[in-house]
């Protein structure tokens, strides 16, 4: 019978061929031109922190996913001691020379373990390259200068209160990367504020990237700027260089369909309309700051924002709005990562709100609970 033709199985039906590891793998190459370009102009300074940052997220990444199981506890105690044993033996080796070998060593343990519960045709998650794109996108948000302890907290925060305290991969509630620099912001605003390679203004403070300038107003004349910030910006943090190359890798994901159009445009349309009504020139608070970034690769996070169209749409705006209001009115000059974060909190109640109506279910019995 016809009937015994259909297949009944449990949502969802419709699936993409599509994986995260091959998501990650598009976001890192659509990062890889900005972030190129970024080291270039940095050097040593940009390319540290860089690997601080994604070496660290990576392993703070194996550590949680094997403490999740008893045998990953045990591993987690074996790779410990051998990491603090190989350093002890060697009586001549300085303080910094042998955390860092116990570090290289406790990291190869896990390597290795990892590497072989996966050929034995385990599911592990730590190579899905989610934790190193969470540690590359912390990298881009940070100065080009700065002690090599703070990638390495903000890393380690970014994957362990940003995302696997909430239950791993798919199920944190704001995007890791920016919960680490607000933290980060919070407790070591000094190190945040500073260490720009060459401001655009020559008399700017230790603080004065061209945002932090024109909200004092020190900075006219912004159209000369548009080149600087879109092409090389040596005035900003790692992420923020070149906005064509973001702009370039940003277009290569909605064409590739691994993001959609509506979180970016509506973000960054918001904020040209916003600077228009208050007199400000949009095409300097697009160009300067983390807006290309944020708006293209921080906001389009598949976990933290909406699933729906609509919801999308309204979760641009609300971003777009409030970083503008935050750079208008507040004493931040920046507002890209509160603003972020904020619509990050409200994704569920959008969700809800604009979750679309089942066929043949009316909107009045929508609602009613039974």
């Amino acid at each position: 019978m016809a009937e015994n033709n259909l297949v009944v199985t449990v949502s969802p039906h419709v699936k993409s061929p599509g994986t995260t590891r091959s998501v990650m793998r598009w976001v890192i190459i659509a990062l890889a031109p900005a972030t190129l370009w970024a080291l270039a102009a940095f050097g040593t300074a940009g390319f540290s922190v860089v690997l601080i940052s994604v070496i660290t997220a990576l392993f703070c990444e194996v550590v949680w996913h094997n403490l999740r199981t008893s045998k990953g506890v045990a591993r987690t105690w074996l790779a410990l001691a051998l990491s603090l044993g190989v350093p002890a033996a060697g009586s001549a080796m300085g303080l910094g020379i042998a955390v860092a070998v116990a570090t290289v060593t406790f990291m190869a343990a896990f390597t290795f373990s990892e590497t072989a519960l996966e050929r034995r045709g385990e599911k592990r998650h730590v190579f899905d390259g989610s934790a190193a794109v969470t540690g590359l996108l912390f990298a881009l948000v940070l100065p080009p200068v700065v002690p090599w302890w703070i990638p390495f907290i903000g890393s380690f925060v970014a994957i362990s209160l940003g995302k696997e305290i909430f239950g791993g991969l798919g199920f944190n509630v704001f995007n890791p990367a920016l919960v680490a620099r607000a933290i980060l912001v919070l407790s070591w605003p000094v190190y945040l504020t500073k260490g720009w390679f060459k401001p655009l203004v020559a008399d700017a403070t230790s603080s004065a990237t061209p945002l932090t300038a024109i909200k004092e107003g020190t900075l006219a004349g912004l159209s000369r700027f548009y080149a600087p910030l879109f092409l090389n910006n040596p005035g900003g943090c790692i992420g923020e260089v070149s906005a064509a190359l973001l702009l370039a890798g940003g277009l290569l994901l909605i064409l590739a369909g691994i993001i959609t159009w509506e979180i970016p445009s509506t973000y960054l349309g918001t904020m040209v309309v916003v600077s228009l009504l208050v007199g400000q020139d949009p095409v300097f608070h697009l160009l300067a700051g983390g807006a290309m970034l944020g708006a293209l690769f921080m906001a389009t996070d598949y976990v933290t924002s909406p699933i729906t169209s609509k919801g999308k749409i309204v979760f641009g705006v609300g971003c777009g709005l409030i970083t503008m209001m935050l750079r208008l009115y507040s004493k931040s000059p920046e507002g890209v990562t509160s603003a972020i974060l904020f619509m990050n909190m409200l994704t569920p109640l959008i969700d809800r709100s604009l979750n679309p109506r089942p066929f043949g279910v009316s909107r009045a019995a929508k609602g009613v609970r039974k």
